[in-house]
């Protein structure tokens, strides 16, 4: 009932605003690529079990319900990570500029995305910035990351490619693997030559519970900007634990996530307990405050 009331009073300040305002030129609500459809959230805070304040995470939002500024903060630190703003010059283009430590100065992430094809496209507008390019199902569940970044020396002397690969197995509108790879091969003018790879193989657990926030944004990893605003990784349910291997070889690392919900059914808090082993090494709280 209080979502309710609250999500009701959104459409209320939308439309008054909307009467007042001419729209701009960057499309309607129904054109644009970037809608939130998740209930928005105002801050999330990241603590330890006895409180002490780690990190925290503001959003805003504009009259179309698209992201409109996002700011991380360490908190032990008194440290800004990120503090962004987000524009769109198109209904499928977005630009997210502003804050990004440890660089100094503004720097800008642009991002485009295909909805007929379920893609989205990423890079930095600086020199030598790496373009990700992302699939989803139709459902919005991503599929798959890749990145192909190449080197050759003025000289021609020496050369290289760099690949980078994530494939993801969806069931059931949640990821239940997730396998990363890195391929990287290189040659020199004399003709030697050399490849390498490696994989890390993750497998994902879920509650019977629907992720009515994309909860699984912080239990992943991604761009974390652009995912913010695109709704990544877009799994229907809540992540309850994750499993690694690299190879085929069972790694010591892994996470429980236990949760705690409001009235209307939604992450109130979120405890994630990191394991090495069957071992404990960290705990960390979230808790969620929605608009």
């Amino acid at each position: 009932m209080i979502r309710a009331i609250h999500f009701f009073c959104a459409i209320a300040a939308f439309f008054l605003t909307a009467c007042g305002n001419k729209p701009s030129s960057e499309g309607t609500a129904e054109k644009s690529a970037w809608l939130m459809s998740n209930y928005p959230v105002a801050r999330v805070d990241v603590s330890t079990p006895t409180g002490t304040l780690l990190e925290s995470f503001e959003y805003t939002y504009d009259d179309l319900g698209r992201m409109a500024s996002l700011t991380r903060k360490d908190c032990q630190r008194n440290r800004v990570l990120l503090k962004l703003d987000y524009t769109y010059p198109s209904a499928t283009e977005m630009r997210i500029r502003g804050t990004y430590a440890p660089v100094s100065g503004d720097r800008t992430l642009i991002a485009t995305a295909d909805p007929a094809k379920g893609t989205i496209s990423y890079s930095g507008s600086w020199k030598d910035a790496w373009r990700y390019d992302v699939t989803r199902d139709p459902e919005g569940v991503l599929t798959g990351v890749t990145m192909q970044r190449d080197f050759k020396s003025k000289e021609g002397y020496y050369s290289s490619e760099t690949s980078y690969r994530e494939t993801c197995s969806v069931r059931g509108g949640c990821i239940e693997t997730w396998t990363s790879a890195t391929e990287v091969s290189s040659k020199s003018r004399k003709t030697s030559s050399s490849k390498s790879s490696s994989a890390v193989n993750r497998t994902y657990t879920y509650l019977d519970h629907e992720d009515t926030m994309n909860f699984g944004l912080y239990l992943t990893d991604g761009v974390f900007p652009v995912w913010a605003a695109a709704q990544l990784p877009g799994c229907s349910k809540l992540i309850s634990g994750m499993t690694m291997k690299t190879g085929s070889v069972s790694g010591p690392v892994s996470f429980k996530v236990d949760y705690t919900f409001n009235i209307d059914g939604d992450v109130e808090t979120a405890t994630r307990t990191d394991y090495n082993g069957t071992s404990p090494v960290l705990v960390r709280v979230y808790t969620v405050t929605y608009l």
